[in-house]
């Protein structure tokens, strides 16, 4: 590398800290705007970035910005590190339950199949995406199994059922 391009590695750096800071700190704003919403998602690509440019500011001797990737990286390692944590495995005297989400796809004409699927699974609740008016027809007998139910019907057939 010639020592113009050495000179762009930090300001480089210095960008990619302040945007994974963007990112880091959208969390709290994700129920305003979708794109803080998704930015909220990447934390460990956050924590990669941050400690690669904390190693090129310090190597660049830019002490004080490293120090600030070196904060970014703390806060993503402390979100990510429960993940890692080994989770308790259920006993079976843990209650559970049983979950159908199924996408009907609203142009399948291939009814019974489906409504077999669903009383063989017997689920404890079910989420049906894509319902139709004709779907809800002929899923009205899971009905009388399922006496909670909710659906909303949408032009597109982009409607969904919720029974359980």
């Amino acid at each position: 590398m010639t020592e113009t391009q050495m000179n762009y590695l930090p300001v480089a750096a210095i960008i990619l800290t302040t945007l994974a800071w963007i990112g880091t700190i959208s969390r709290p704003l994700a129920r305003r705007a979708w794109v803080f919403e998704l930015a909220s998602h990447f934390r460990q690509q956050y924590l990669l970035v941050f400690l690669v440019s904390a190693l090129v500011l310090l190597i660049a001797g830019h002490w004080r910005y490293a120090m600030v990737a070196v904060g970014g990286a703390l806060i993503n390692t402390g979100a990510i590190l429960p993940l890692w944590a080994p989770s308790p495995k259920p006993t079976p005297a843990d209650p559970s339950a049983r979950l159908v989400l199924l996408n009907l796809l609203a142009s399948n004409g291939r009814y019974q199949p489906v409504l077999r699927f669903l009383q063989d699974a017997s689920p404890d609740v079910m989420i049906l995406q894509e319902i139709t008016k004709a779907w809800l027809q002929v899923l009205r007998p899971l009905q009388s199994v399922y006496p909670f139910s909710q659906h909303v019907l949408v032009r597109d057939a982009y409607g969904m059922l919720v029974l359980s």
